[in-house]
């Protein structure tokens, strides 16, 4: 983890499937903070939330978009992660790939 002058995660935005799990990792943070000063909270739970010990994203079956706010435990410092979850009447498949409808994003 290099250190930084904010928290920086791997990636600040995650399409699932519901049900589906993500992966997001710190890459940064401020100068005299560890993993252990780092805590995170959903928007809405019924949306996704996440392990914060691990980096993984889960998305549940509501779907919709929340954000994860990634911050320290004094609040000084936050990032926030964009987790939109889609159902599968979202997906439509195309040969070997298939496509999330409405997202943009193929997988």
């Amino acid at each position: 983890i290099l250190t930084t002058e904010k928290i920086t995660i791997s990636t600040i935005r995650l399409t699932l499937l519901a049900g589906e799990t993500g992966e997001v990792s710190i890459t940064g943070l401020p100068k005299g903070y560890t993993l252990e000063d780092i805590i995170a909270e959903s928007g809405d739970k019924k949306i996704a939330t996440i392990d914060t010990a691990h980096g993984i994203v889960k998305a549940h079956e509501k779907t919709g978009t929340t954000v994860i706010t990634i911050k320290t435990k004094d609040g000084k410092y936050q990032t926030d992660l964009a987790v939109t979850v889609v159902g599968e009447d979202n997906v439509k498949f195309t040969g070997i790939s298939a496509v999330l409808v409405g997202v943009g994003k193929e997988v």
